[in-house]
């Protein structure tokens, strides 16, 4: 399914009727990018969800094998549509295998075996983001031009 997203920079003075509204500057944008900013054909969803997941649980979290890691991931995948809520949970309902002999959890008093943090920088240095093409030219131009905007109304409000 093709997901179409807009984004409109509305200038204050046009949407309501000259009356000129004192709003916070926007100064991050967060999306949650999965399928939404690229298009789930690429690959780059599949690669995540397997290769990516299964990867860092069996190089972090000690499972034996990759497929042991995949049926784990997927039976809590289905549950809670997330795979660092799937392994949140699955370390709460002990089905984490044990650790390995000689290794103990870092730093010392750490108490949680599965930290989200850890996942998200694993799949930052360890995922193949060229499946998704590079960089969107329209996606970049809309960006800027909703940052020009905001920049600019900001500007005009802080002059009256």
């Amino acid at each position: 399914k093709n997901k179409t997203m807009t984004l409109t920079a509305i200038n204050d003075d046009e949407s309501n009727n000259g009356i000129r509204l004192n709003r916070p500057t926007i100064k991050t944008v967060i999306f949650d990018v999965d399928d939404t900013l690229y298009d789930v054909g690429t690959g780059f969803t599949a690669h995540r969800n397997t290769d990516g997941a299964t990867n860092f649980m069996v190089d972090k979290l000690h499972f034996p094998t990759k497929e042991e890691a995949q049926i784990a991931r997927n039976e809590y995948f289905e549950k809670y549509h997330s795979t660092a809520k799937g392994l949140a949970v699955m370390e709460a309902d002990g089905k984490l295998p044990p650790l390995p002999t000689g290794i103990t959890l870092q730093p010392p008093g750490r108490t949680k075996r599965f930290d989200a943090a850890e996942l998200d920088d694993y799949w930052s240095t360890n995922l193949d983001f060229s499946i998704l093409g590079g960089p969107d030219p329209a996606c970049i131009e809309m960006f800027e031009s909703i940052l020009s905007k905001n920049n600019n109304n900001n500007n005009n409000n802080n002059n009256n």
